[in-house]
């Protein structure tokens, strides 16, 4: 014969809100830690300062370009085939310094 009890049964369930509570104290405590751990280590550098001032604006490069017509551009504006050769010799004659390879020929650099 089952006899029941006087006090209720009850299911056991787990509250998660507490839980939850739990975890974020969890979280802050440790983040609070780590960041207290760090020391910010560095060196003391003594930095050169500018002694000329004067900012550097030289263009050491010089933009030719041809387009699928055969139009010649220098710097981005059209000219001629003769009046390239002339701006190419000017450019030439002003001391610019141009690259050159291992094998002794100047480096070309194109983008298509």
């Amino acid at each position: 014969m089952y006899v029941s009890s006087p006090i209720p049964h009850k299911k056991a369930r787990i509250e998660i809100i507490p839980l939850i509570d739990i975890m974020f104290f969890l979280l802050a405590s440790f983040m609070m830690v780590s960041l207290s751990q760090v020391h910010m280590k560095g060196i003391k550098v003594n930095l050169p300062s500018g002694v000329s001032g004067q900012t550097q604006t030289k263009r050491e490069y010089i933009s030719v370009s041809v387009d699928k017509d055969g139009h010649y551009f220098f710097d981005k504006d059209e000219i001629s085939d003769t009046e390239l050769l002339d701006r190419l010799r000017k450019v030439g004659g002003q001391g610019v310094r141009s690259r050159r390879s291992r094998l002794g020929s100047p480096e070309c650099y194109s983008c298509a």
